[in-house]
């Protein structure tokens, strides 16, 4: 079955029956020059969601970029892929294990 369309569904039917049942419930969001008045409580709660998530792509995309990468300064054009060498195996493997 495919599961992650499952839990997809799952999820926009928690949304919005959060969305639902909050519908009537009111709050003023006070900025610092105006405020607004009679939003929504569920509006606020998703938009500090979605600025978060916004947030955070940046350092997803960093750290995703920095894994990618190979280290061009460890390793030369024509210097081979590291790993264990026979001084790591001499004792028994690299961790000393028979």
């Amino acid at each position: 079955m495919p599961w992650r369309l499952i839990g997809l569904a799952l999820v926009f039917v928690v949304f919005l029956a959060f969305t639902g049942f909050n519908l009537g419930n009111r709050c003023n969001i006070s900025f610092i020059f105006f405020t607004v008045k009679e939003v929504p409580v569920f509006l606020p709660i998703f938009a500090s969601f979605v600025v978060g998530l916004l947030c955070a792509i940046p350092f997803a995309v960093s750290i995703d970029r920095k894994r990618s990468k190979p280290d061009k300064k460890k390793l030369g054009k024509g210097d081979p892929a590291p790993g264990p060498g026979p001084e790591d195996l001499s004792a028994g493997g690299p961790y000393g294990i028979d």
